[in-house]
């Protein structure tokens, strides 16, 4: 077991670092895609690793609870302040309708996440 965390460990960091290679040259879709990829390469390697599918999960969650949160506040029934708790509360609800367990890693993982999907949002304002 202990060699297959860190191959874990290290697939995830690699995603990761070549997500932010990407991110850093402005393709941020790309970068997305790019973790997506490595998430999905390293669930086929090891199927009976569950925390695969569980942030694979919240990732998915946290681009839909972003993407809905920038839309209330076009609407105005949120203030921009309150985007990023608003999408916090979506992403949390689906993980909970899903099983997903809310501890203080799984914050991380929301906040890390919702962090990425706002950055490949258009600009809300130039400045």
């Amino acid at each position: 077991m202990g060699i297959t965390i860190l191959i874990f460990a290290f697939g995830v960091a690699l995603g990761f670092i070549l997500a932010m290679f990407l991110f850093k040259s402005g393709n941020i879709k790309e970068s997305l895609s790019t973790a997506s990829n490595a998430a999905n390469l390293l669930r086929e390697a090891f199927p009976n690793i569950s925390a695969f599918t569980v942030v694979d999960k919240i990732f998915k969650y946290a681009i839909q609870g972003t993407e809905a949160a920038e839309q209330l506040y076009k609407s105005g029934e949120i203030r921009a302040n309150q985007r990023k708790n608003e999408a916090i509360s979506i992403v949390k609800s689906c993980a909970s309708i899903a099983g997903i367990n809310d501890n203080s890693e799984l914050q991380k993982i929301i906040s890390a996440a919702i962090e990425s999907a706002v950055n490949a949002l258009p600009k809300t304002h130039e400045t």
